[in-house]
This record gives C-alpha cells, structure tokens and sequence, in this order.
C-alpha cells in the first residue's frame, strides 16, 4: 500500500517568461558562478549543487539593475532579519560584465550568515541563460527555493515574509532531519530526486489512469505539485497539476493524502473511490473539495501542526493525554488590544513529560502526544487539564532550557501564530537573564507565570493572551 504525500500549493502570479520558462515546482537548474563575498568569496561553484537542498532566494541582478540594486538589499535584509534558520540562504548573483558589479560587492563585506554575493559573465552567464530560458543580464528575476524546487519568481524579492516564511515551513515538513553530507549527490529530502520538469501524470504502474482534481481557495488548484512516496518498494513519483486543478493518477488505490497551499498550511484528507471527491477527515470544510485554511504567520517552525489531527469539535476546556506526573491546570483568557474578550479562538498547547522528552514524537509529528485545543467561550475563556513538565535532558556541551509549555493561537478568518512559552517562575534554570528576557515583548503577553497548588495539590498557571501582541507584521493576518 502506498503511503501518500501529496502537496497541493496555489501560486502567486509568475511573470510572463519566454517559451522555455521554468514552472511552479520545476527544478532550479545548475549554473556556475563567481562567488564575491560570503563564506566562498574566491570560488567558483554552483549554488544549486551545494544548497539546493536548503530554503531561501537566488535572486539574478540584471546590469541594468545594478545601481538600484543597493536600496533594494538594504530591504531584504530588514525584512529577514527574523530569519534565524541557517538553513535559509541568500544567493544574490550579478549577471554583469561591468565594473559596477566591483563596487557593489565592497559595501557587502559584512554579510549575515548564509548570504553570498557571486557575479556570472562570459559563457556561464550565456549557458545559464539557456537554462533557464531567461534574458538574465537585461531583467533581473528572484527565485525562491526549498529542496530546489520553485516556489515563486519575482523580478526582484518583494514577498519577503510571505515567500521566505513558506520556503522554510515547507522546507521543515519535507526535510525535518538534515542529512549533513556535503556530497551533493546524497540526497536530501524527498523532493531532492524528483525530476526537473514535471508532467501532469503520477504513473505509478499499468493501472487505469484516473482524473483527479482538487479545487483551492480561490479556485481550481493549478500548478501545484503532486507527490506520491511509496516505502515499499521504496520509490516517488512526482506531477503538476493542469489549469483545472487535475493529475492522472495511475496506480493502485491510495489511503490518503496530505494537502498544503502556498502561504497556508497542511490537513489530511482521503480520497473516496466511490464518490470521486476528497473527504476531509481532520479539518473543516466549505463545499466539496475545498479545504478552509489560515495563513501561518512566520517564519514558524512546525507551525502547521496545529492543524494535524485537531478535532472537529473543540470545548473552552481541554486535557492533554494522561500521563505519569503533577496535574497542572493552564487557564486564562484572550482578549484583543482594547481589553475585549474574544471568543472562538483556538488555542494549542504541548509539552514534554516528567522526563522532558515528547512522547510519541516523530519526523511527522515532533510535538508528540502531550497536545491538546481548546476552543476559547463568549467570555473569551480557555482551559487545560495537563500534567507539569519537566526541562529537556541535559546533553553535553548544551546549556538546559527551562522547563515550559508551547502555545500557539489560532484566530479564524486571520491566522495562526505561536505565543511566548509558559514558563514557571519557580524553575531553577530561570537564570535573572533568562527572566528578562522572558519578560522583554513577550508573543501574545506575558508567558513567565508563577505556580500555585490548589486544596487538591493540582498546579494552577492562570496566563491571559492578547491578540495580535508583539507580533510582527499582525497587520496581514487574512490579508494572504
């Protein structure tokens, strides 16, 4: 039986590209470029080859955008300056043969962590617009990546939160575990031996094919990728869907999918045979084959998660699984800026057992088994019924974290977004720093609570949560 992963992402409008354009989540080809300054100033190597496999933007400035091209970095730069994912890489390539270039590099010596500025000329700047089936030295184009596939092409990189935020969400669900070879050859997650160009077919034996077609917020999902992985026999076969949202599927029947749009975030779902239609089976839906999704607001790690395996049903009082440790009630109340309670919000909590371990994590669920929703009353209440947990596992050479509790918020028809962690006062690995800085525009409100024991020896953490608090850029949320 297959285990299937399939990826569903709606695009934003691509400028227009000659015949041989690339396409939403075809591979980015290799090209050979000069590095100028960055980790491999001197050298000359192929992005794609040594971190194709990583997130970020390979951003090809045309000569004519040379001069303009300074206000322009100074822009990325501040919009990424959340980023802390050395993952995430920056490739800013001049496709040149001015000295103007020269210049440009000198006043970015001092570059962040993963940003490299290299030049292509000559017969490399001509094969590698042959490759790309663009005039890269008269327009300047940006690509966004992760796992080398195309997310998004701009001009120049303007989307910055929007479109680094996903390559990175995107990335930590398909590449959880980096392999750390060097060898550009051993691959890297699962999309890294996907071929570079993409059909419309999933051919996975002589079955019949059949259509399917899925259908996204805005309409039909077209060009989106389709990804079947079987683990036995261990292979993958890949698609794009066409400008109806459809694949031909030809295979045996299929137990489920896991559907993303671009900017929102994952729900599985099956296919029903008999109906021909897509079934939700963890997330609401509107309409046959139309999932209701909010955009992550990030960059966020992991963030989709809220969405896996969240009940349909959800109370204002919630219980994690039981385990083994000291009951602990989390409760509280959220409200928006003006001091207005807010009801219908979700709130997300897991944690580590007494042993500070996440029980039943894995690749595909790393927050384990200790979560739970809660679903926020007319009063704007919440409440949890969960046990205290304990500090991750010393391990050498790390300094220990406090003991704490995660929590994110969804708030429907805006977005999604982790909050600053529950932390006990009381927790001996609270260092004065590390209180301040608790303390210091905390996500959402103050997380740094003291714990009480009521008659009945149960730990009560009361943490109240205002909306849209100390979050960066808030104001888009339902924008997307």
């Amino acid at each position: 039986m297959y285990r299937v992963l399939f990826l569903l992402l709606s695009l934003l409008p691509l400028s227009a590209k000659p015949a041989a354009q690339l396409l939403p989540w075809d591979g980015l080809p290799t090209v050979e470029v000069r590095f100028l300054a960055g980790s491999y100033a001197g050298k000359t190597d192929c992005p794609m080859c040594m971190h194709g496999y990583d997130a970020g933007v390979l951003w090809f400035v045309a000569q004519a955008d040379v001069a303009n091209a300074e206000a322009r970095i100074t822009a990325l730069r501040s919009a990424l300056q959340t980023i802390n994912d050395p993952r995430f890489r920056v490739f800013i390539v001049l496709a040149s043969a001015s000295g103007d270039s020269v210049q440009l590099s000198q006043s970015l010596r001092e570059l962040p962590p993963g940003w490299h500025v290299a030049r292509l000329e000559g017969d490399a700047l001509r094969a590698a617009e042959q490759e790309f089936g663009l005039a890269l030295e008269t327009q300047s184009h940006a690509f966004w990546f992760a796992q080398r596939r195309l997310l998004a092409q701009e001009t120049a990189p303007t989307n910055v939160q929007r479109n680094a935020g996903y390559a990175l969400a995107f990335l930590s669900e398909h590449y959880a575990k980096p392999n750390l070879s060097l060898d550009p050859d051993s691959p890297k997650g699962q999309l890294w031996l996907a071929p570079q160009r993409l059909s419309n077919t999933l051919n996975l034996d002589s079955s019949p094919a059949r259509r399917l077609c899925f259908q996204g917020r805005d309409g039909p999902a077209a060009g989106a990728l389709a990804s079947v992985m079987s683990s036995n026999p261990p292979r993958g076969a890949w698609a794009r869907t066409d400008a109806q949202g459809c694949v031909l599927w030809q295979g045996r029947d299929f137990a489920g999918f896991v559907l993303d749009q671009l900017y929102e975030v994952s729900a599985r779902v099956r296919w029903d045979a008999s109906q021909g239609t897509i079934l939700p089976l963890e997330r609401h839906t509107v309409g046959a084959r139309q999932l209701v999704v909010e955009p992550i607001l990030g960059p966020c790690e992991n963030c989709e998660l809220i969405y896996q395996a969240m009940p349909s049903r959800l109370s204002n009082l919630s219980a994690t699984p039981n385990a083994d440790g000291e009951a602990l009630h989390l409760s509280g109340t959220v409200r928006d800026a003006a001091g207005t309670p807010k009801a219908n919000v979700v709130v997300y909590i897991y944690h580590t057992d007494v042993h500070g371990n996440y029980p039943g994590a894995s690749a595909t669920q790393p927050h384990g088994q200790l979560r739970a929703w809660a679903r926020t009353d007319a009063q704007g209440h919440y409440g949890f019924d969960a046990i205290r947990p304990a500090s991750y596992p010393a391990r050498a050479g790390q300094t220990r974290q406090p003991a704490h509790i995660h929590m994110h918020l969804l708030e429907p028809g805006r977005c999604s977004y982790y909050l600053a962690d529950v932390l006990f006062s009381d927790d001996p690995l609270l260092s004065k720093t590390r209180r301040a800085a608790a303390l210091m525009n905390a996500r959402g409100g103050r997380g740094l609570q003291r714990p009480t024991r009521d008659a009945n020896g149960v730990w009560q953490i009361k943490r109240d949560i205002v909306v849209g608090l100390n979050i960066p850029n808030y104001s888009e949320c339902g924008k997307q």
